[in-house]
């Protein structure tokens, strides 16, 4: 059966019919002759654009501006150096996130409001969500449940795609080239014609630091205590993606409009095995895997009335992964295609979601909404009572948050997200929030329930390969999280100087979470912790003054799970990080220097040995540091960036008494983890040009 067929794609063009995509009233501000400033308007976790100030939730933004200043090419890129985001490196699986302690099989990503499909291991692969035609991403952390569902019990991060441009014609055109083998080509152009935008973008990666012959050495690795271990020498993969999208937007009234994207993205990474036998008919056993996304959005978004506004969406995803055995043989200089096995897999998912809010009275406003998912996997691997080896899971929701202010200076909601799921029944989740302002200062408080179902992989799926020994459980129980959160800002301008501070606390908890654990010495399953707590304290501090703008975030999170709050005398796992960014702008020249540090403290872990004894590991502490200038010339149309990434040349960090069976990830051993890449130096160059009508 073929994966990405014709049927498919009729079933889609008939569906586009009815339409559209989540971010809904982001763009219903600008408009193809107007240009409006959208910087300080956020849409994730609201039903309608509002300012930031106003939102009840603390929602982080990453701006255009930080993307390109910084070269980053990759949601994994942006990510690194933020507060409360760490990110996890597999060299098969890509690079995953946990998100204030939560892993990032709770945290929904969403591009335009609708979620990205193909988690595996429960994550998805960040490396492969490219930063091509991305305007802005925002971050909301702790459960989202109400306006999101499933999947976001942890936290939601929602990349917004450009969707509207000022210049009857506009280009973009960027390149990097980094020391560690990576080269990055992007291009976008948009079309603007009367009512219509017409936009393509295409990007393409190669990731390649070593020969191939490089890329199969192995060496020792000696311990402190004199103990050692043979690991790959160079462990990165080498990787290839192209990726390309196109959007059509159409405002076919003067506050009406309707935008149809489509995205496709292909991925080969290649793990090159030892060479075996190299005395007599030498070879070796590689591996090739391939992953293939295909999405499909319709959005349309409309003010009703000067109070009522209505949006719908529409999506379709695609996402096949395969995975080919290979045997190499040296003396031939091929591939032997008798030895060669192919194991694949294939989902794909529909959703759709509408909403519709009035605003009453000036203090009173609701929204009430829809939702339905459906995801369906086939393949090998997929493990299934059903025929065929055909599975899928099916949500449908319904929602309502009423919002009220009786004053101006306090403003509270109240909803929930009533669901029902084909397998877990139904299922609510409230939730509530308040914001109270005192200038200065403004404090936000905000109370909610979340649900998350297994995903299909998780419960069906067996992912096997030379490092990995993972099968599905069908048997796991839905997550239910309970999540409180309290914030303190403060803000000061005064002529140059330009003053932000904010304090947070939190707690989330999370029931039956959903965790891999150890089976045996080398197999993996997924199984459910009775409990799981994640809990800390956060706080950011921005300052501006003349040329100099300094921001710095620092987190304390205390982790607890059946591990630590059953064993007396256990404590919580605590986790210590901070991050620093200045930047400086030369006087009367083109000319800003970034320098940004990241530091995690010793982290501590806990786990059960094959005696069903506890221990306890210890990694190491790391830190990152970036270093990059950036110029703008041609009325700031061009953008040139270079610098060094990585300057510590931190990239695998030793774990003390490590449970070495535990770790599925870096070739089958939790003595060394992989944090980063090592040190590289790069140029990016990026250049934007138009014709104005």
């Amino acid at each position: 059966m073929s994966c990405f067929n014709l049927k498919y794609l009729s079933l889609v063009t008939l569906c586009l019919c009815f339409n559209s995509n989540v971010i809904f009233a982001q763009e219903a501000l600008d408009s193809f002759d107007l240009s409006i400033n959208l910087d300080d308007v956020v849409i994730t976790g609201q039903y309608a654009p509002t300012h930031y100030s106003n939102s009840l939730y603390k929602v982080k933004v990453i701006k255009t501006e930080q993307i390109e200043s910084r070269a980053f090419t990759t949601l994994d890129q942006v990510l690194q150096f933020d507060s409360n985001v760490k990110i996890q490196y597999d060299p098969a699986l890509g690079n995953s996130i946990k998100l204030r302690g939560v892993e990032s099989n709770s945290v929904a990503i969403l591009i335009d409001g609708v979620p990205i499909i193909g988690r595996l291991d429960g994550a998805i692969d960040l490396s492969q969500i490219s930063m091509a035609n991305i305007e802005r991403i925002e971050i909301i952390e702790g459960t989202q449940s109400l306006l999101y569902g499933n999947n976001a019990t942890g936290g939601v991060i929602n990349l917004i795609s450009k969707k509207s441009q000022l210049k009857k014609i506009e280009t973009e055109v960027s390149a990097l080239m980094e020391s560690n083998g990576v080269q990055n080509l992007m291009l976008r152009t948009g079309l603007r014609h009367k009512q219509f935008l017409l936009s393509l973008h295409g990007n393409y990666l190669n990731d390649q630091n070593m020969v191939d012959d490089s890329l199969r050495i192995f060496e020792t690795f000696e311990f402190e205590d004199g103990s050692s271990m043979e690991v790959k020498k160079y462990p990165w993969n080498p990787k290839t993606q192209w990726s390309s999208g196109a959007s059509l937007r159409y405002d076919f009234l003067e506050d009406h409009r309707l935008i149809f994207s489509t995205r496709w993205n292909t991925e080969e990474v290649r793990n090159l095995g030892k060479l075996r036998r190299p005395q007599f008919l030498p070879y070796a056993l590689d591996e090739v895997y391939n992953t293939q996304r295909n999405d499909f959005n319709l959005h349309y978004d409309g003010q009703l009335t000067d109070r009522k506004y209505l949006q719908i969406d529409l999506a379709y995803n695609q996402f096949y992964r395969s995975l080919t055995n290979e045997r190499y043989e040296f003396d031939l200089g091929a591939i032997d295609p008798e030895m060669s096995e192919v194991d694949s897999s294939y989902f794909d998912a529909q959703f759709f979601k509408v909403m519709y809010s009035d605003q009453i009275k000036p203090n009173w406003q609701y929204m009430i909404g829809g939702q339905y998912n459906k995801e369906t996997g086939e393949g090998e691997r997929i493990e299934s009572l059903v025929e065929g080896n055909e599975i899928d899971i099916e949500e449908a929701s319904v929602f309502t948050q009423i919002k009220f202010a009786p004053s101006k200076n306090f403003t509270s909601s109240i909803g929930t997200r009533n669901i029902w799921n084909r397998t877990f029944g139904f299922i609510s989740s409230p939730s509530l929030q308040a914001k109270w302002d005192f200038t200065p200062f403004s404090l936000k408080f905000g109370y909610s329930h979340g649900f998350r179902s297994p995903g299909l992989k998780e419960l069906y799926l067996n992912f096997i390969d030379v490092n990995h020994d993972v099968v599905g459980n069908p048997n796991l129980e839905a997550e239910k999280s309970v999540d409180y959160n309290l914030s303190l800002e403060w803000g000061k301008k005064k002529e140059d100087l330009n003053l932000s501070a904010s304090a947070n606390v939190f707690h989330t908890a999370i029931d039956n979470k959903i965790i891999l654990a150890q089976v045996n010495e080398t197999r993996f399953t997924y199984q459910n912790l009775q409990r799981f707590i994640s809990k800390g304290i956060g706080i950011q501090l921005s300052s501006t003054f003349k040329n100099f703008q300094l921001d710095y975030q620092t987190n304390l999170i205390f982790i607890d799970n059946d591990l630590t709050l059953n064993n007396e005398g256990v404590g919580s796992i605590s986790n210590f990080d901070m991050s620093t960014t200045l930047q400086y702008r030369v006087p009367k020249l083109p000319i800003n220097v970034s320098v940004a540090h990241r530091y995690f403290n010793s982290q501590v872990n806990y786990y059960l040995d094959a005696f069903n004894e506890l221990g306890q590991s210890i990694l190491a502490p790391y830190q990152f540091l970036d270093a990059n200038i950036q110029t703008k010339l041609f009325k700031d149309n061009l953008s040139l960036v270079f610098g060094v990434k990585n300057l510590l040349d931190n990239f695998r960090i030793g774990v003390n008494n490590a449970n070495v069976s535990l770790n599925h990830t870096d070739m089958s051993n939790d003595a060394l983890q992989i944090v980063n890449k090592g040190r590289s130096f790069f140029i990016s160059l990026n250049y934007n040009f138009g014709l104005i009508d």
